[in-house]
């Protein structure tokens, strides 16, 4: 195989990303910026990466200002971000709903699960209250120990708290059944923090866990969706959880 053919064909292998978010937004493109897109698709194969914005357009028959609207509409900045992220293997931040479906290339669906996280990530941070995050810190400092109740879904999220916590110096527990978790909890007292992880709000085992907890005067600390649910209702402090859009 010569160098020409070996080049090709990494390419091939980057190009159904870009291709693919191509394929994506074409219903939402303009008359011209679709004409532009029948070019890339067409032309999937070539070395698009080493085209300039005066020769793309140019091939495309349209306009430099149509292929900045074109590269915006697939969520990049402008042509120069458009054409490095093709040569880098790389997508922009891809807007709208994130669903992945069964035709998304690998790379694809990468790129819609990192985004997702990052989503996720910014609207936690977003509707936490910081003053209900301050107390919560000030909490864990003076912690003598800690139990994580969870259930269903949020028992990876739990286990994952646990062995943060526990790596920092806090004593962390996270029991794997409820019998167990209420055994745990009814131990805590004063100086020991239970944190309820619960997306709903509504579900008994944690519910039950931080209400116990509070009887034996251990600070509750909720983690939910609903700031008026169960889980909140029995917790000193609450932390809001949210998933994105």
């Amino acid at each position: 195989m010569c160098g020409k053919e070996r080049s090709r064909e990494v390419y091939i292998g980057g190009a159904e990303e870009y291709i693919a978010r191509i394929k994506n937004k074409y219903d939402a493109m303009s008359r011209a910026e679709r004409r532009l897109a029948n070019y890339f698709l067409d032309h999937q194969y070539e070395q698009v990466g080493e085209l300039n914005i005066k020769d793309t357009a140019r091939r495309a028959h349209t306009s430099i200002a149509t292929v900045v609207r074109f590269c915006r509409t697939l969520g990049f900045k402008g042509f120069s971000e458009f054409k490095y992220s093709i040569q880098a293997g790389e997508l922009a931040p891809i807007g709208g709903k994130l669903r992945i479906s069964s035709t998304d290339p690998i790379g694809l669906v990468k790129q819609k699960i990192a985004e997702f996280t990052k989503r996720n990530i910014a609207t936690s941070i977003q509707c936490t209250d910081n003053r209900e995050l301050d107390r919560a810190i000030n909490a864990l400092e003076k912690c003598g120990r800690m139990v994580i109740s969870a259930d269903g879904t949020s028992s990876g999220v739990a286990l994952a708290a646990a062995n943060a916590f526990t790596h920092i110096g806090i004593p962390c527990f996270f029991p794997g059944d409820s019998l167990t978790m209420l055994r745990a909890v009814y131990l805590c007292g004063k100086n020991d923090i239970v944190m309820g992880i619960s997306n709903c709000g509504y579900i008994k085992s944690v519910v039950d866990a931080l209400k116990v907890a509070k009887e034996h005067g251990a600070t509750t600390i909720g983690v939910s969706a609903i700031s008026d649910s169960l889980v909140a209702k029995y917790s000193d402090i609450v932390l809001a959880s949210r998933i994105a859009d």
